[in-house]
């Protein structure tokens, strides 16, 4: 998880939402329920930057997308 902001590397993060376990893609086409069901998830933990205000997902894992 960043403990810092992709855009300015400011350290004022407050984080305001979480779900666990979601989808990591949101605009995929899935061709079956069982493959739905078994597509790789991740938590998303949204933080706004106190400095920039950026709003980013701090728990992004680059290595999940295909």
């Amino acid at each position: 998880m960043k403990d810092y902001c992709p855009a300015c590397l400011g350290a004022g993060l407050r984080s305001f939402y979480l779900v666990g376990r979601i989808p990591v893609h949101s605009v995929i086409n899935i061709g079956s329920r069982e493959e739905a069901l078994g597509f790789t998830r991740g938590d998303l933990r949204l933080a706004v930057c106190q400095e920039c205000g950026l709003i980013f997902n701090q728990c992004f894992d680059p290595g999940q997308m295909h």
